[in-house]
């Protein structure tokens, strides 16, 4: 059975999607929570937004460069 063009049933295709947006709406809002009520409501939304661009560089920076530190013949592109 195929849901929206994946291999996987509709029903576990719509629990993954709604935990996968709540965790996000979870972790992030505490987050951005904490940082509110510390630095205050703009600036703890920026402190976030330049935290979560710094942190996906560094994953992107590592998916499409590899872990070099392993050796050169680290394969790259692998996610």
């Amino acid at each position: 059975m195929e849901c929206l063009g994946f291999n996987v049933d509709c029903g576990t295709l719509a629990k993954g999607v709604g935990v996968t947006v709540m965790g996000f709406i979870v972790f992030v809002g505490s987050v951005y929570l904490i940082l509110s009520a510390v630095l205050g409501r703009w600036m703890g939304y920026l402190v976030l937004v330049v935290s979560f661009a710094g942190w996906m560089a560094v994953l992107a920076s590592l998916w499409a460069f590899g872990f070099y530190s392993q050796g050169p013949d680290t394969p790259v592109n692998l996610g």
